[in-house]
């Protein structure tokens, strides 16, 4: 009687279980939902704006957004005979309009920055348009516009302005690649003269790829130190490690130049010595972006590694010396790949922050060591060319993803993953 009594309150205690179990949220949902305002400050914070910045590369409303009547005369032409009439008069108009300076500006602005010269001849225009007022019955807009810059009577400008006066342009992309397009359509490269790009870009990858194998070079065995040290001297050794972050980049990056300008430190320690009768020019040179480089970004790898050799059991090479295996044998086949996912995590640190560096190379190198960042500044604080800087730094964060890529592929090859 009592079993059969407690059979169906243990069926109800069950249902109520069930019940309550499956009102509550799981706990995945829950941290969702924790993660929530994370996730969303990232997104306005960072993703958000890098994404607008990236999409000034490929730009080009401006220009059709002050010639709007021009843009539409110019659609159909075949840009190597005259342009029609209409697109002289239209362009009248549209310079007309543009009544305000920084209008007229961002037009001069923009067009100059596909052809320089440009800037000169849209203020020339403007002035000669509103100085002469309403036009004569009798005068073209290409008398005009050729009373106002003789440059109006060539294609070349009416070719810039059809090809860019458009929503979407390829200028800026192909131009931080010493390309541009051709006359006749397709893509060439750019004079010999006029291509800088691409030797920035290999400098900046031979930069941030040297002090890259610098620090896994150097890091690597002051990681296996500090994981397999005594409790007491590998907290001591952590601490020095990171003791670097406690003081800011910019001192750091100072206190280098001190120790290497001509009347420093170190040429004072080596003239007292001996080594030197005259002070070494130390300062202004790739060496000094190295060991800078190098001091500021080891923590980023050694921190990676030792966080995974602490967690490989000492055993491992053990046995592989019982086996017969040396020293070095084991610690090549057994021990190096157990710790290929920290030398690629403390890789990809390391690489992706030395591409962007711009302080030290801009303080301790010369003007032939300044990285991409360095050309990508100058054009948003001076010259306010957005759309170049969006494409150099395009193309610097597809090298970046790239190298993650690859980094990623040869960790999983050699921890047989």
């Amino acid at each position: 009687m009592v079993a059969t009594i407690r059979g169906p309150l243990q069926g109800v205690e069950g249902l109520g279980m069930a019940s309550s179990a499956s009102a509550a949220p799981p706990v995945k949902d829950r941290m969702i939902w924790l993660a929530a305002p994370a996730f969303l400050f990232v997104l306005i914070g960072f993703a958000a704006p890098i994404l607008w910045f990236l999409s000034q590369s490929v730009d080009g409303e401006a220009i059709g957004r002050a010639l709007p009547q021009t843009a539409a005369a110019l659609a159909r032409w075949d840009g190597e005979t005259a342009p029609p009439a209409a697109a002289y008069d239209a362009m009248v108009q549209d310079l007309s309009a543009l009544e305000d300076r920084p209008a007229v500006g961002a037009l001069a602005r923009e067009l100059n920055f596909r052809e320089p010269g440009y800037r000169t001849v849209i203020w020339r225009t403007h002035r000669a348009l509103r100085k002469a007022g309403s036009a004569d019955p009798g005068q073209s807009g290409l008398d005009r516009l050729l009373a106002a810059d003789p440059a109006w009577g060539g294609v070349e400008i009416w070719r810039v302005i059809q090809r860019e006066a458009r929503r979407f342009t390829p200028f800026f992309l192909l131009n931080s690649l010493d390309l541009e397009q051709a006359p006749q359509g397709g893509v060439e490269r750019k004079p010999e003269v006029e291509r800088v790009f691409l030797s920035i870009y290999g400098r900046t990858i031979v930069i941030a790829l040297t002090v890259t194998g610098l620090c896994a070079l150097l890091g690597y065995p002051v990681a296996y130190l500090i994981a397999n040290a005594a409790p007491r001297w590998g907290l001591l050794l952590l601490l020095i490690v990171l003791l670097p972050f406690w003081t800011s980049l910019l001192v750091r990056t100072l206190s280098w130049m001190v120790i290497f300008q001509r009347q420093g430190v170190l040429n004072g320690v080596l003239l007292d010595l001996g080594l030197l009768t005259d002070n070494l020019q130390l300062l202004r040179t790739r060496t000094a972006v190295y060991v800078s480089m190098v001091h500021i970004l080891l923590p980023f790898m050694v921190l990676p590694l030792y966080s995974v050799m602490k967690k490989i059991p000492r055993t491992y090479v053990m046995a592989a010396e019982s086996l017969g295996a040396g020293r070095l044998r084991a610690l090549a086949t057994v021990y190096f790949p157990q710790t290929a996912p920290g030398l690629a995590a403390g890789a990809v640190l390391v690489l992706t922050l030395a591409l962007g560096f711009y302080i030290t190379p801009m303080l301790l190198g010369g003007g032939g060591d300044q990285m991409v960042s360095y050309f990508v500044a100058t054009y948003v604080n001076e010259s306010l060319n957005w759309g170049t800087a969006a494409a150099l730094a395009g193309w610097l964060m597809l090298f970046a993803f790239l190298c993650f890529f690859l980094i990623n592929l040869t960790s999983r090859r050699m921890g047989g993953q």
